[in-house]
């Protein structure tokens, strides 16, 4: 599950972000994957589809949203709490 979040989160990427290397220390936002708050809305949404949770807001914090590996542990923890 871990390569279909990744996956998502690439696909919401910024135009530049999209051609470059990403690994679990990229930033989702500036100097990174450069997403937009529309951005970050529509890949939690398909995040929840693919992997049947629902983040809340508190989910969201700027902790959770630093990198691609803090996201995607995030996700992975909710997973197993289900």
């Amino acid at each position: 599950m871990r390569d279909r979040i990744v996956e998502i989160l690439m696909k919401h990427a910024g135009p530049a972000a999209r051609n470059g290397k990403a690994d679990v220390s990229t930033p989702l936002f500036d100097g990174g994957l450069e997403y937009s708050s529309i951005a970050l809305l529509e890949a939690v949404m398909e995040i929840e589809d693919a992997c049947g949770v629902r983040l809340r807001d508190e989910d969201l914090s700027t902790e959770v949203l630093s990198s691609i590996g803090s996201f995607v542990a995030h996700i992975q923890s909710r997973m197993r709490a289900r």
